[in-house]
């Protein structure tokens, strides 16, 4: 294992959080909006509920199921037009990822990197849940990101962030 490959899987882990994240944390917010405009009108109302109930006491997770309910309520044509609004659950399960599985700088991790061009991500705390012991539940808690598979979360990121923010701001 050399310094530079380390270094190599650091920029390319770096790279891939920093677009994902940027996005979601924006993803987020348009949520947020969505979620505030639903009980409050005035713009003061709406920022108070984003700020004092929404940001410290919702966790992303219940979001994303507060915002499909809504907007299965109010805006089913809207969604119906835009179906990459139905990935909330899974695009959430991605920033998770990426938000906090640390890089794997195993054995496992740099050779996928060397001879694969992956970069892999292992999820540490398992909450509550067994301890990995074998082979398909240590697969639950390691993703691997080759740049294709990369490029195509960033886009569906994209994608999502368009339409949200075509319907928050419309």
């Amino acid at each position: 294992m050399s310094i530079a490959t380390i270094q190599d899987i650091r920029h390319s882990g770096m790279q891939s959080r920093g677009i994902i994240l940027q996005l979601a944390t924006e993803i987020e917010s348009f949520m947020d909006v969505f979620i505030a405009e639903h009980f409050a009108e005035r713009l003061e109302t709406i920022d108070e509920f984003v700020i004092l109930i929404l940001t410290p006491a919702v966790n992303l997770k219940t979001k994303g199921e507060i915002f499909m309910y809504l907007l299965n309520k109010k805006a089913r044509a809207f969604l119906e037009e835009r179906p990459i609004l139905n990935k909330t659950e899974y695009l959430i399960n991605k920033r998770n990822i990426f938000a906090h599985w640390p890089t794997d700088y195993t054995a496992r991790g740099i050779d996928n990197f060397v001879n694969r061009k992956v970069v892999s991500y292992i999820k540490l705390k398992l909450h509550g849940k067994k301890k990995p012991t074998t082979e398909a539940v240590l697969n639950d808690v390691y993703e691997e990101f080759t740049e294709a598979k990369i490029n195509e979360v960033v886009k569906e990121f994209e994608e999502y962030h368009a339409a949200i923010q075509r319907l928050v701001l419309s």
